[in-house]
């Protein structure tokens, strides 16, 4: 090998391992999810995982593959198991700082299991109960906002024999095919994620008549029927809550717009249609905003007010949902 190929090599190296570094300090951990071939990609138990987007808490997966302690006998204390996507998964917090955490916190009586996890929907929820139903839970409370009617009219979910079914496409190829490498690889995970959308869209593209069509107009009705679905579907089980954690606009002056609210119109009318309770988290956000003047949604890394649940915005989701167990169970 010549010399000038040897200081290349040294360069592309060091940069590498500088990049790494980098990466794993203040972006993101190596990937530590696996395929689940009911479920899709889910947490490895045991992994460390760290994503600064928003926030940016390291935890360790449990046992059971989740954001929340490892799961203890039920005892005395009434179970809840909440099923929801990343705004209860909580990533960006820290774990105690989450507002399944917190309502434990204030109610001592109670174990709130976070079987949330980020990129589910609403279709997922009945294989995810399958699974911890022998934990015997007393409350099943389904968190939903922003992108959940979307999900429930994608495309991996379909419409059977009279119910709501979960249809996994064949496992990510990209993800798949880097496997070994973004499991080991904070800068190929961060990478990954950054290029997986383009090449997405690449692949999604007419390669003849140019860019796909747009979306159609989402078809609310269908969408309010196949969250009745889901929603009898659990309430089989147990009672259910269906928790709404709007996505807000903050304005000036302490004032809050909903985002959509068509989405917070349909999951009221779904949760009345399917005979199970319905708790809106909005008025104690907008409240929270009011009185403190700092949003609970978003962090210092993204525009204000926008992103995820933030600290002040779990501690005013789990004071609505305190309130509301106060009045379940005094």
């Amino acid at each position: 090998m010549s010399r000038l190929a040897l200081r290349i090599v040294v360069v592309l190296v060091t940069l590498t391992l500088v990049g790494e570094g980098i990466a794993r300090l203040w972006i993101t951990s190596p990937s530590g999810q696996d395929f689940d071939p009911e479920l899709g990609w889910a947490w490895r138990p045991g992994a460390t995982v760290l994503n600064k987007k928003e926030g940016g808490v390291p935890f360790v997966v449990s046992p059971e593959g989740l954001n929340d302690a490892p799961l203890a006998p039920k005892g005395q204390r009434l179970r809840v198991l909440g099923f929801g996507n990343s705004f209860m998964e909580a990533l960006q917090v820290d774990r105690d700082d989450n507002y399944t955490s917190l309502v434990e916190r204030a109610r001592p009586d109670i174990d709130f299991l976070n079987l949330a996890r980020s990129a589910m929907g609403p279709a997922h929820y009945p294989v995810v109960l399958q699974r911890y139903t022998h934990t015997e839970p007393d409350l099943l409370v389904v968190s939903l906002g922003e992108g959940d009617l979307v999900h429930l009219m994608g495309p991996t979910v379909a419409v059977r024999d009279g119910g709501v079914h979960l249809v996994l496409e064949q496992k990510d190829r990209i993800k798949d095919l880097f496997g070994p490498l973004i499991t080991r690889s904070a800068l190929a995970t961060h990478l990954m994620r950054r290029m997986k959308p383009v090449v997405m869209n690449v692949l999604a593209m007419d390669m003849l008549d140019g860019p796909a069509t747009p979306p159609a107009t989402l078809d609310l009705e269908a969408a309010d029927a196949r969250l009745v679905e889901v929603l009898r579907h659990l309430r089989r089980s147990a009672p259910v809550l269906l928790l709404d954690v709007p996505q807000l606009r903050y304005l000036r002056g302490g004032e809050t717009e909903l985002g959509d609210p068509d989405e917070s119109a349909t999951y009221a009318r779904a949760a009345t249609l399917a005979g199970v309770d319905y708790l809106d988290a909005g008025p104690a956000l907008r409240d929270a905003y009011a009185i403190g003047g700092q949003p609970g949604h978003g962090f210092d890394n993204l525009r204000i007010g926008t992103g995820h649940l933030n600290e002040r915005g779990h501690a005013a989701v789990a004071a609505a949902l305190t309130a509301w167990f106060a009045e379940r169970w005094p």
